[in-house]
């Protein structure tokens, strides 16, 4: 805590990273004058909501972006001043910048900063009795900005509807944390979602027929840190690499099902 003797502020941070700024020139009257709710853990991905030729369908207002973390949340952001549309969006009045927290498998422990000493003790607070591998690794928000897709720590992939903020999706699609996700663009002709993982595997699923899965591809010798789509020459090709210190580029053919092959 620090306190401002001018204009008689107290301004705290507390133990979930949350930010609050009191007046207390009135000790029976306090009055909150500013407040921030942030992740209370490591960031791992932020990803920016694209931009929408029609604004109709956007389900996000223009210049907002998404984060994840290891406090097991993801976290809508918008930093503009006009009004925010949508069914499930409102400006929170903890957070003018936040407009949503979506608290993903339950674990409100998550939110507490592990690293500090709750309990009053001498001792610090041991971690690794604290972390049951809670956490969002990744998230991708699919090109037509109607669908987010996120990975925890776990393998478990997850898709929300961003209209409605409904999980559509959930799946123990691998074995470790998910490192890496990524649709294909509209120019590519088709609507995929890759997963990556510690795992070493690369997961294909088809979003336009419910996220079924298409193949499985187990090139990489160690951990997928990156995966992209591209198009050019008439052909679609996704790209990885990986901590095997090794690129790989496929085409893709759309015969029943996607194919990618190798080359």
């Amino acid at each position: 805590m620090t306190f401002d003797s001018t204009n008689q502020w107290l301004s705290c941070v507390y133990n979930d990273h949350s930010l609050y700024v009191w007046d207390i020139k009135d000790l029976k009257k306090v009055g909150k004058v500013y407040s921030a709710l942030y992740h209370s853990s490591c960031v791992w991905s932020a990803e920016v909501y694209p931009e929408m030729k029609d604004s109709n369908q956007a389900c996000l207002p223009p210049n907002s972006f998404i984060t994840c973390s290891s406090d097991s949340t993801i976290r809508l952001w918008n930093m503009e001043t006009s009004n925010i549309h949508g069914t499930a969006l409102h400006r929170n009045i903890l957070s003018n910048d936040l407009m949503k927290i979506l608290l993903i498998d339950g674990n409100t422990q998550a939110l507490l900063d592990t690293d500090c000493n709750c309990t009053g003790l001498v001792d610090k607070v041991d971690v690794q009795t604290l972390d049951t591998e809670a956490g969002i690794r990744s998230v991708c928000v699919s090109p037509n900005g109607q669908h987010l897709a996120s990975g925890d720590r776990t393998g478990t992939l997850r898709v929300h509807e961003l209209q409605s903020l409904t999980e559509l999706l959930k799946v123990e699609a691998h074995d470790s944390e998910i490192l890496c996700l990524e649709y294909s663009k509209p120019d590519t002709g088709m609507n995929l979602l890759a997963s990556a993982s510690r795992d070493r595997l690369i997961h294909v699923l088809d979003a336009s027929k419910d996220y079924s899965l298409q193949q499985t591809l187990d090139d990489h010798s160690s951990s997928i840190t990156a995966v992209k789509f591209t198009a050019n020459d008439g052909k679609m090709r996704m790209i990885s690499c990986g901590a095997d210190k090794s690129i790989y580029f496929r085409t893709a053919e759309q015969i029943q099902a996607v194919r990618v092959c190798g080359s």
